[in-house]
């Protein structure tokens, strides 16, 4: 049978460009055009052929160009954007020379101050193996396969022996794994994008097509712990696709997963297949962002297997993740978590039990204001959680059950100089309110609480030093039953430009009429 999964995601701005040319905007008012592939470039932007100009050293901000006779003429204000590569676009803020090189001090620049014009509806297929644009293909290249996962020539990802999980965790022995599974995921990308005088004035992105999942996962632990842990299982890059004259690289990316609670010692199994239609993704117009979250999903369950006493509740997951890079930029991403859900009580001595199976789906997406452009506000948001019990026995659940944890980070990379805002006010719990939940947080994954229990669910915090972090959270019930999520976050080195201090001083300091 075959199942169909739709995500509505949320891309950034990318597809291969018929023309491009540089003039200025005309002065009538706006009005509501067709869509054209026609892209007209900022008169601010000053384009490198690097088979001319030789690639720049960049440290930082700088970049550094020899020059050659080949390089064109800048001045302070301008923007400088290459194909090359990962590509970069950035604006000009100060010149030097020194002997032979020309040293420019620079700032990101976003696509709003690049493309003057666009207004673009169009589409891309995706495969794993490759993308079609136009009757065009473009290759993908594996960069990562993780140890025990295969992708075959259909497409899909074979998931069977992978193991998440396999080790001693705060002295307890615990293999999480994957006996027998495979995701298959080919959507079909559409959007509409629209750009008038150096402004975004419509952006609607969408994304349809199959995913197929199956899994059948097993748990083993000799003690009772809780934990959670997550590894990449494939990482993915298609293109480039020329945007005007930056390109833009997508990467797909597939992670597995466990959340588990484990008051065991012992082996359970379980498995399920779910076909599911979403539409995942997001709207910007008049200056408001809607997002899209539609959803049919049915699931079966594929039965549960136990050696072992004692309750657990755990999750098993893969997540595919949609990321771009436009100008070597992180751009928008999006994140789909379709997972396998076990809730029970076994007691061998008696052959007691009651338990709950069921499949579930969450989604995660972002768009960060320094790509796109200082008139719209960073956004990211957590999509409600869908989740429906597909299998049970003697009908019971437990009086209580733990919190679900989540937070979302804004922006989700940046620099040393960026304050980073945490948000966990959509974990929810099954018995307590929202408000009456405690959290904490570790922001550097060090294994160490930056904060103490708090019901305050938000919290600012800013990396000192750059470098990969895993942030982490905890949030617990009025019972202490407790649940725990974390998130990669990407830190690079501040550098550039700093904000002046501001100071006055005023003679008299008093005086008369």
């Amino acid at each position: 049978m075959k199942k169909y999964f739709l995500f509505a995601i949320v891309l950034m701005v990318f597809s291969l460009v018929n023309s491009c040319k540089k003039e200025k905007s005309d002065s009538e008012p706006h009005t509501q055009q067709q869509p054209t592939d026609e892209t007209i470039i900022s008169k601010d932007v000053v384009e490198i052929d690097t088979t001319q100009t030789g690639a720049p050293a960049i440290e930082g901000n700088n970049y550094t160009f020899t020059n050659n006779g080949n390089l064109p003429e800048f001045t302070n204000g301008d923007i400088i954007v290459s194909n090359s590569g990962f590509g970069y676009m950035r604006r000009i803020t100060n010149i030097t020379t020194q002997g032979n090189d020309v040293i420019l001090n620079t700032s990101q620049a976003t696509l709003e101050e690049v493309i003057e014009n666009c207004n673009i509806q169009d589409e891309i297929q995706l495969t794993l193996n490759k993308a079609i644009y136009k009757g065009i293909e473009y290759p993908s290249k594996v960069v990562f396969i993780a140890k025990g996962a295969s992708i075959s020539d259909r497409g899909s990802i074979d998931l069977s022996g992978l193991q998440i999980y396999s080790g001693t965790y705060n002295g307890v022995d615990v293999t999480a794994q994957i006996d027998q599974g495979s995701i298959n995921f080919e959507p079909i990308i559409t959007r509409e994008i629209e750009i008038r005088r150096l402004k975004l004035k419509h952006l609607r992105l969408s994304s349809g097509g199959d995913l197929d999942f199956t899994c059948d996962a097993s748990i083993i632990a000799n003690a009772p712990i809780s934990f959670k842990k997550e590894k990449l299982v494939a990482q993915i890059y298609f293109g480039p696709f020329p945007f005007g004259p930056v390109p833009v690289f997508i990467v797909l990316s597939f992670k597995a997963g466990i959340d588990a609670n484990l008051n065991i010692t012992g082996s359970l199994g379980s498995g399920f297949d779910t076909e599911a239609y979403l539409e995942y993704g997001a709207d910007y117009t008049d200056s408001q962002w809607s997002t899209i979250w539609e959803k049919s999903i049915e699931s079966n369950s594929h039965g549960v297997t136990w050696d072992l006493s004692g309750e657990t509740d755990s999750k098993v997951y893969v997540s595919p993740e949609v990321g771009f890079l436009v100008a070597g930029a992180a751009g928008p991403y999006m994140e789909a978590v379709p997972y396998l859900g076990f809730d029970g009580n076994i007691n061998l001595s008696n052959q007691t039990w009651n338990w709950d199976l069921s499949a579930g789906t969450e989604g995660n997406i972002g768009f960060s204001v320094e790509l796109f452009g200082l008139t719209l506000a960073n956004y990211s948001t957590t999509l409600a959680n869908w989740e429906t019990t597909i299998a049970q026995d003697n009908g019971e659940t437990g009086s209580n059950t733990p919190p679900s944890a989540i937070f979302t980070v804004s922006p989700f990379s940046g620099s040393t100089s960026t304050v980073f805002g945490f948000d966990a006010s959509n974990s929810t719990d099954d018995e307590d309110p929202t408000s009456q939940l405690q959290v904490r947080w570790d922001f550097d994954g060090n294994g160490s609480w930056d904060t103490n229990w708090d019901s305050d669910k938000t919290e600012d915090y800013q990396y000192s030093n750059e470098g990969d972090y895993t942030a982490k959270m905890e949030v617990k019930d009025s019972e202490g039953l407790s649940d725990q999520y974390t998130k990669s976050i990407i830190v690079s080195n501040g550098g550039g430009n700093t904000p002046p201090t501001a100071i006055f001083t005023v003679s008299p300091s008093s005086g008369t009429c």
